[in-house]
């Protein structure tokens, strides 16, 4: 996880450059909101890499599940 503060006063165009910046790659006036948005990108691609496909993710058979178990204290 990647966690970034932006201190914009109350100009929202920060916030908008930095998801640009982070989602297409755009470059922005402010150098460091382009750094900021590479290292989301860098560690986005890094964390998909890690966990693999959604495929291969474990799941749960619900209709093999014992019936005389009681499930609703989960």
């Amino acid at each position: 996880m990647v966690e970034i503060e932006i201190k914009a006063a109350k100009d929202p165009r920060a916030l908008a450059e930095l998801i640009a910046s982070a989602v297409h790659g755009q470059q922005t006036p402010d150098a460091s909101v382009t750094a900021a948005g590479q290292k989301v990108r860098d560690v986005q691609e890094r964390e998909e890499q890690i966990r693999g496909p959604w495929t291969d993710a474990e799941t749960v058979n619900f209709a093999t599940l014992d019936p005389e178990n009681d499930w609703s204290d989960l």
